[in-house]
């Protein structure tokens, strides 16, 4: 009797799974979105189109993403029987780098929903060891130094940094590739501490700074500490 029970509400919830599953009604058109390999600051717009197949209207119609660099709006709540609902889908400009793949889900009724939202973002720049650089402990007050390798995907020109209190300096190695040199001081007192340099883009246009960062812990204790000279090709 156990059994039957187990195998009776597998049953059901297996139909379930199959009515959710099953496109002949409430329908996503298409429910994929390849929107392919484009420029992060220039990512292509694509919309889906949330089809009522059925004899009941469907309302309250909610829709949210998986990733905060898609947004996706309808053109309403509501979809009458035999009605199509319009869901405009894009892109926020350089919040996404490589290739990703992130979901779309729509409530609709007793129905929920899910599209797939593909591509591949290509960053004008791809910057080495990263854009992040984690200096570790270092002594209070002692200088440091960080290297980063900007390659770019064609040519390019940077402008005037802006870094202080640190220094920068930028050296042009091709007319696609670059290396900036931050240069500083701990500071004099312990604790964490974190530099950043800005850096614009001057050609081509339509992209934003290059956010280039160090950190670390400064350290009192000079036996556990040590000055930093970090060189990263």
């Amino acid at each position: 009797m156990r059994c039957s029970a187990v195998h009776t509400a597998f049953f059901a919830l297996h139909c379930a799974v199959l009515l959710l599953a099953d496109g002949t009604d409430v329908r996503l058109e298409p429910p994929r979105v390849p929107l392919g390999r484009f420029p992060a600051n220039r990512p292509p717009s694509a919309e889906i189109v949330l089809v009522n197949g059925g004899d009941a209207p469907l309302e309250g119609v909610r829709v949210r993403t998986g990733c905060g660099c898609i947004s996706a709006l309808p053109d309403g709540d509501a979809v009458q029987p035999g009605g199509r609902l319009r869901i405009r889908l894009s892109v926020a400009p350089e919040k996404v780098a490589g290739a990703f793949s992130h979901g779309v889900f729509i409530e609709a009724g007793d129905n929920l929903l899910r599209a797939s939202v593909t591509g591949e973002a290509v960053p004008l720049f791809a910057v080495r060891p990263q854009d992040a650089i984690n200096l570790g402990d270092i002594a209070c007050g002692s200088p440091l130094q960080a290297e980063f390798l900007l390659n770019a995907t064609e040519a390019a020109s940077l402008g005037r940094i802006s870094a202080a209190p640190i220094e920068a300096e930028v050296v042009k190695l091709s007319p696609a590739s670059f290396r900036v040199v931050l240069r500083g001081r701990v500071p004099a007192r312990p604790g964490r501490f974190r530099f950043s340099a800005s850096v614009p883009v001057v050609s081509p246009e339509g992209w934003k700074p290059i956010e280039l960062t160090v950190f670390g812990n400064a350290a009192a204790d000079s036996g556990n500490a040590h000055s930093m000279n970090l060189h990263k090709d």
